[in-house]
């Protein structure tokens, strides 16, 4: 892949899309540089934005050029990956359906308050507006208002945009016009009647309502919740250093930089980053980090769409406890081939003694156990038929799901054991029939087996993840209030005077934990941006 290429693909797994040429450029064309790619057909914020990325894709500069200030273009230069991708995470926010939606309903809610008010005195358009559901099509750049009657015909259409200005409107089947026009031409006339209104009232209800436009679109493009350019830029600005800070002390604490995923980048907040791409326990965790990089809070197991109480499994708050809650999740990070070690030995000591007390017919030297996936809540062992080849995978949770593998890639689901080995209550089924052939053994001991295998396989599973460290099953709670508890004896033991205890005090910067060697590496020096002169 060459460095045009590697920009676009990083630009698009952002999800920012390609758009117009910059106007003052009259060819878009990237330019390559030594060491840098420079691109030319960007927008974000309805601005052109000129964006700079390394050989291999990273993001090392955007510019912003937003005419609003003078009358002459302001180049807003953003430096750095962080600060890249937090200015383009909120562009790419600006535009996402999530938005549009807020930005609908601000619209909406103004709108009607605003008719709602300008029809106070009036009777007749009271009683028209009560009765009125007004269509609102609103998007970055324009805000068209559709008026009907009381049947919901559309009658007019009033028009804003950034671009032309307000005061525009449409009469069905004709095209955009100023406001004025169109009320004293001759379409207009039955409009009044059809609403039941004074041609003097409507006339003045219009007028008042298309000036209005223009702030409701303003007030519902800024409305809590919709990223401005103006927020972007300040967040991108704070984003470089205390991401870089909050990626460092989740490093000290044992945890690798993960693989970068556009769903997960990390969002800068008022007081300081929340990170959503780490896992605690092999499960979905949020970290938040203050401005300095220290951790102030995590949650961490299944999320709240999973959880009836709506809250996270665990929710931390403190630097104390999230510390030491973190070292556990990075040490059972750590710790993952001896638990794949621990399934794979326990998994064949039962095979072999299955093997000397029940023969298998050979099948036990074929089966070559294969530990797929061992989380703390997912546990997939397959087994292989006597040529070598996969046979069954059984899932120990949930009722014992069963994958029966047909070939390299073909399979059937089942959502127990039970619908696996009976087509009927006295019957075995035709899957099971099958497997058993493919193992060598017969269909009575093959069915047994893989009901004592199953669950035998609880055992040996709980057995390797909680090893000597764990008492229950519940291992991401337990961590959690084990860190609560460390936490809470540390503070109590520090609030006693050394003196009294028969110690000195430590020396500042003694450090009282074990730290684990630094892998953080420092962000490349940003050169300035070198191409076509704007």
């Amino acid at each position: 892949m060459n460095a045009i290429d590697a920009g676009r693909n990083e630009l698009a797994r952002l999800g920012l899309q390609r758009g117009a040429r910059h106007p003052n450029v009259a060819d878009s064309t990237p330019v390559q540089d030594k060491d840098s790619t420079i691109f030319y057909d960007y927008w974000t914020f309805n601005r052109p934005t000129v964006i700079k990325t390394s050989e291999t894709g990273r993001l090392l500069e955007a510019t912003v050029y937003d005419p609003a200030t003078n009358d002459d273009e302001q180049a807003i230069p953003i430096v750095g990956e962080a600060a890249c991708q937090e200015y383009i995470r909120q562009a790419v926010a600006w535009k996402s359906e999530d938005v549009d939606r807020i930005r609908q309903d601000a619209a909406h809610a103004h709108i009607m308050a605003r008719i709602t008010e300008l029809a106070e005195d009036n009777p007749a358009l009271t009683t028209w507006a009560l009765a009125h559901a007004p269509v609102i099509d609103i998007d970055t750049e324009d805000l068209t208002l559709t008026l009907t009657n009381l049947d919901g015909d559309p009658i007019i259409d009033l028009h804003t945009s950034t671009n032309a200005g307000g005061g525009w409107a449409r009469l069905p089947g004709h095209a955009l016009d100023e406001l004025d026009n169109i009320i004293t031409s001759p379409d207009f006339s039955r409009l009044p009647r059809m609403m039941g209104i004074r041609r003097e009232s409507l006339t003045a209800f219009l007028t008042v309502l298309s000036d209005d436009l223009d702030k409701i679109h303003y007030d519902a493009m800024h409305a809590p919740g919709v990223p401005t350019l103006a927020q972007a830029i300040k967040a991108a600005n704070r984003a470089q250093p205390i991401i870089e800070a909050g990626r460092l002390e989740l490093v000290r604490l044992g945890f690798t930089v993960p693989k970068q995923d556009v769903r997960k980048l990390p969002a800068v907040l008022d007081d300081g980053v929340l990170f959503n791409d780490y896992e605690c326990f092999d499960l979905p965790s949020e970290i938040v980090t203050d401005n300095r990089g220290c951790v102030t809070k995590v949650r961490a197991g299944h999320p709240p769409n999973r959880m009836n109480n709506g809250k996270w499994e665990v929710e931390l708050i403190g630097e104390a406890s999230c510390q030491e809650f973190l070292r556990y999740a990075a040490g059972w990070d750590a710790s993952r081939n001896e638990r794949y070690h621990a399934m794979h030995q326990g998994i064949s000591d039962f095979i072999r003694d299955q093997a000397q007390c029940n023969s298998l017919n050979g099948w036990e030297y074929t089966i070559n156990p294969s530990v797929d996936k061992c989380t703390v809540d997912t546990l997939y062992i397959t087994l292989n038929d006597k040529k070598g080849q996969e046979l069954i995978t059984i899932e120990s949770f949930y009722g014992g799901k069963v994958i029966l593998h047909q070939g390299s890639e073909e399979y059937d689901f089942f959502d127990s054991l039970n619908e696996f080995m009976y087509s009927n209550e006295l019957t075995y089924s035709l899957e099971l029939m099958d497997a058993s052939d493919r193992a060598g053994i017969v269909p009575e001991r093959f069915a047994d087996f893989i009901s004592e295998f199953s669950q035998e396989l609880r055992v040996i599973y709980y057995r390797a993840i909680k090893g000597d460290k764990w008492q229950t099953s519940c291992i991401v709670y337990e961590a959690a209030q084990t860190a609560q508890d460390s936490a809470a004896s540390a503070t109590h033991r520090s609030s006693i005077p050394p003196e009294m205890l028969g110690k000195s005090a430590p020396h500042i910067g003694t450090q009282a934990f074990t730290t684990t060697p630094m892998r953080w590496v420092p962000t490349p020096t940003i050169h300035q941006a070198e191409g076509r002169s704007l």
